[in-house]
């Protein structure tokens, strides 16, 4: 989802003229390869902050997205795994992303993964106390 792209890179620029940049990229490849060449830019607690923004973001997306809610709870209580493949309008590139993503090789923390399976038991709980 490119708000999603746009929105994460922005947070690790936060205050600053690259969160602007950023917003105003016209596409995902854009948006990550700008992020990409500023690395040393990026916040000092990005660590620290990184996962609870993410999850706030995705609790968001889905809360706001009924037919994407349906697919994540879909999927029941599989795992889900990012597996850092990218392909937008033609053109496939590989993100190798050790920390939110499986690496390509399966030996990444798959964070972004854990986070999917968590906010869905989240949002299933939820749905269900509405009942």
């Amino acid at each position: 989802n490119f708000r999603t792209c746009v929105t994460g890179s922005g947070q690790k620029f936060a205050g600053t003229e690259l969160e602007s940049k950023i917003a105003a990229c016209k596409s995902p490849i854009d948006c990550i390869k700008l992020a990409h060449q500023h690395k040393e830019k990026v916040r000092k607690d990005w660590e620290k902050v990184q996962l609870s923004l993410l999850e706030k973001a995705l609790l968001s997306k889905f809360e706001q997205n009924s037919d994407l809610l349906n697919l994540l709870i879909e999927t029941g209580d599989s795992v889900l795994v990012f597996h850092n493949k990218v392909f937008f309008k033609k053109i496939f590139f590989i993100l190798q992303d050790n920390y939110l993503g499986d690496g390509m090789q399966g030996h990444g923390k798959n964070m972004l993964g854990s986070l999917l399976m968590e906010v869905r038991t989240q949002l299933i709980r939820k749905s269900e106390y509405k009942l």
